[in-house]
């Protein structure tokens, strides 16, 4: 298991990677390499996950050179990049000086927030080569990473709709770009 010592010196260095979640939550956010790197450079353990699902995880707060404060929930295996599970600017109406979360009852399966809130989301889904966009979805989203969960009729119902038994209300254009 990594000591935070290790998990620092790999966010300075830039040894880290992503898991899907942090990856779209980067992105979505706008945190960059760089604001990861200086947050992680003084990052303390906020809270410590020791039976977290696959491995040892904790939650770090760092803040970056312009002092935006960044909560950074990584894993604490023994692999040789350490892995970012997501990554989020705390709510500062959430926490006590970015560190002390407020008390509520639901957990997040992510960070482990116990703040969430009803929202309507979009999602984007790829079946059989082609894209499909389903709009005003309800879920339950975590505050604190976004975390999204739907009950099970939901799914159902959008699974419907997505592989054809529902028309399309409208159609969009959407850009897309290579990565390559």
């Amino acid at each position: 298991m990594k000591t935070i010592e290790q998990v620092r010196t790999q966010l300075t260095t830039g040894d880290f990677d992503f898991s899907r979640h942090a990856f779209k939550r980067a992105v979505e956010r706008n945190i960059s390499e760089q604001e990861i790197r200086q947050a992680g450079s003084q990052a303390t353990i906020i809270e410590e996950y020791p039976g977290d699902k696959y491995a040892p995880s904790c939650l770090l707060l760092g803040f970056t050179q312009s002092g935006r404060p960044l909560h950074v929930h990584v894993s604490l295996a023994d692999t040789e990049e350490v892995r970012i599970v997501t990554l989020y600017e705390p709510n500062p109406n959430l926490w006590i000086e970015y560190s002390q979360e407020e008390v509520s009852m639901f957990t997040c399966p992510v960070c482990h927030s116990q703040e969430s809130r009803e929202e309507l989301v979009d999602e984007v889904f790829r079946v059989d080569g082609r894209y499909a966009l389903v709009g005003g979805i309800p879920a339950v989203v975590c505050v604190r990473c976004g975390e999204q969960a739907f009950r099970r009729e939901t799914t159902e119902k959008v699974r419907l709709m997505v592989h054809g038994e529902a028309e399309a209300t409208t159609s969009i254009p959407m850009q897309v770009f290579d990565f390559a």
